[in-house]
């Protein structure tokens, strides 16, 4: 899970994401990305990654977690990030 569902932000502001979650005993990866709508690609891998948003407009941040052995299903969630003019 992440630490918000929704952010309104100032253009150029810098956001704090953070990222939490288990599969068991094996290591979970989280991997950020941070404009769906050049498909969904890596932008960033970590539980806690800072951003700064250069662009106005509407955007969807993903977020995977996957477990380091792949054994598991990933799992995905999305923040809506509206970046102001």
């Amino acid at each position: 899970e992440t630490n918000v569902r929704e952010l309104n932000l100032a253009f150029g502001a810098e956001v704090t994401l953070t990222a939490s979650g288990s599969a068991g005993a094996t290591p979970v990866v989280f991997r950020w990305d941070f404009d769906s709508r050049d498909g969904i690609t890596i932008d960033a891998e970590g539980a806690q990654v800072k951003r700064r948003f250069r662009r106005e407009g509407t955007f969807m941040v993903t977020l995977t977690a996957v477990d380091a052995y792949g054994l598991k299903q990933p799992y995905s969630t999305t923040i809506r990030v509206v970046v102001n003019p």
